[in-house]
């Protein structure tokens, strides 16, 4: 039973484990786009190049996908000319890809915005036949400091380019109660930059608008009241915390009242609210589809938040009780999970829940909470694109979560993704999510604001006032580390590949002794 179980467990994040007497059987090679070669099924979504201005697919294992193949080139961007659909992106410079394409056309662009290479993006081309070294023309941005976002010119101008996006786009996407729209404004908020508050102000004056005209104690309604309610009141009071216009506490009072009114009996919410009865007053279990934890830490954090503005209800305070106390009986045992499910042994995130609960313990001011869930933050970078549906909210908290650990691990943890955040930042100053999965071409405008505007700490979530445990330089560095596996119930042993040292995951998993 352990066998499979941990089969089953590595199979889900994507390791390959080989064990004696086990035959390793080869996955199918990528096409190749310069022989003809296209399979639909084995391709990756459209995807953004950075800010080339020019779209492509690739084999959709992405660590083992060696070209891209290009499908559209908007017209006007640096790619305008140069590149053109059904060109084949083959290497950088006269290198050819060997494999994990994604990563060094990434690291190519952060390469080629710096003062020194003068933004030129030097790419092999594949086009009739015919293979060349060609050059795209990028805007300078400089380059990352060591400690980015800190003390960071370019995360200034990122900074800069995307804010003046949002305030071209205007509309929010997803209409202003969804949950992009309200990120995208906190992203607005994270900046403290006065010239963009009007977009922030506008959109929260039309939600206390909505809430007002709405019944007593039923504030506007949406498909999946929890996600909304839940970002709409971390807005509110985001808001509140920025600017400290009391025009919106009896929004937030609403909103969180009805969020603490729909928490279930083991302190969690689904993706619809969990009333009490309406004849006894009894707290119900979570009804239908059960407990979604993303969400639930979600609703959580609004009403921690809400309580540190001056709301005052015991309602709101049982809520936030509560929850601590389900989220603290992970500490020290592994990832939060999807539902009412056990800890996720094998994996220091699960789709940013631990980062987001870092957050959330931090603005509570529990110490060892904070402690817990953001190192295992920092530790989980290998994994932060794992999650159900796709990792939206993995990207949104992650950074964070991991800036609950202090500055330095925060500066670390991105230093790892640096060349993610460089491949979907379009050449427009947005940022787009790219990753198969429920969330589509997301948004990601307002979640990488909110990081690159960690040192302003405009908001509770970027900081201010905010617990912060500051890890030491030993525990940030800690490396891999080669895990045998024994014979034990008949495994026949094996290597696998775990984050931290020993140390670090007897310390996050008490019971870990070297061998599952």
């Amino acid at each position: 039973m352990e066998i499979m179980r941990m089969w089953r467990v590595l199979m889900g994040c994507g390791v390959l484990l080989v064990l004696p007497g086990m035959v390793a059987v080869a996955q199918d090679a990528p096409p190749d786009f310069t022989a003809g070669e296209v399979d639909s099924a084995a391709l990756s979504r459209e995807m953004d190049l950075g800010p080339t201005g020019a779209r492509g697919v690739m084999y959709r294992t992405l660590s083992r996908a060696n070209q891209i193949r290009v499908t559209n080139v908007e017209e006007g961007s640096p790619a305008d000319g140069v590149l053109q659909a059904g060109d084949v992106i083959v290497g950088i410079s006269d290198v050819p890809f060997v494999e994990n394409v994604r990563r060094y056309f990434g690291e190519a662009i952060t390469q080629a915005e710096t003062d020194e290479a003068g933004g030129k993006l030097h790419l092999l081309r594949w086009r009739a036949g015919e293979t060349e070294t060609v050059t795209l023309q990028l805007a300078v941005m400089g380059s990352y400091s060591d400690t980015a976002p800190w003390d960071c010119e370019k995360s200034n101008r990122i900074i800069e380019n995307a804010t003046a996006f949002l305030a071209r786009r205007g509309t929010p996407v997803g209409g202003e109660l969804g949950t992009q729209a309200l990120i995208a404004s906190l992203g607005l908020l994270a900046t403290g930059d006065e010239r963009y508050l009007p977009l922030a102000q506008e959109h929260v004056e039309s939600i206390v608008r909505r809430t007002r005209e709405a019944p007593e104690d039923h504030p506007p309604r949406a498909q999946y009241p929890s996600w909304s309610w839940a970002y709409i009141n971390i807005l509110l009071n985001e808001y509140y915390v920025a600017t400290g216009d009391r025009a919106v506490l009896p929004a937030i009072e609403r909103f969180s009242r009805a969020l603490a009114h729909g928490q279930s009996i083991s302190g969690s919410w689904g993706h619809e609210m969990s009333p009490p009865h309406p004849e006894t007053g009894a707290l119900r279990p979570v009804g239908a589809y059960g407990a979604v934890n993303q969400v639930s830490i979600a609703c959580w954090l609004s009403l921690v938040l809400a309580q540190r503005n001056g709301v005052s209800d015991p309602l709101i305070d049982r809520a936030i009780q509560s929850k601590s106390t389900f989220l603290h009986a992970f500490v020290d045992f592994g990832a939060v999970p999807y539902g009412d499910h056990s800890p996720s042994e094998f994996l220091h995130d699960n789709n940013g829940r631990n980062s987001l609960a870092a957050v959330g313990f931090a603005a509570l001011g529990d110490e060892a909470a904070t402690d817990f869930f953001s190192r295992m933050t920092v530790a989980s970078h290998a994994v932060r694109e794992h999650g159900h549906t796709g990792h939206y909210w993995s990207d949104l908290w992650g950074v964070p979560g991991a800036a609950r650990a202090g500055r330095e691990a925060a500066a670390a943890f991105l230093r790892e993704d640096l060349w993610r955040l460089d491949f979907e930042r379009r050449w427009d100053g947005s940022f787009v999510f790219q990753a198969a999965g429920a969330y589509g071409n997301w948004d990601m405008t307002g979640p990488r604001l909110i990081h690159f505007s960690l040192p302003r700490q405009q908001l509770v979530i970027t900081g201010r006032d905010a617990l912060s445990i500051d890890l030491p330089p030993a525990v940030i560095a800690e490396a891999d580390w080669v895990v045998d596996l024994g014979p034990e119930g008949g495994a026949g042993g094996g290597r696998v590949v775990l984050q931290g040292t020993p140390e670090a995951l007897a310390r996050h998993l008490p019971s870990y002794t070297g061998r599952y």
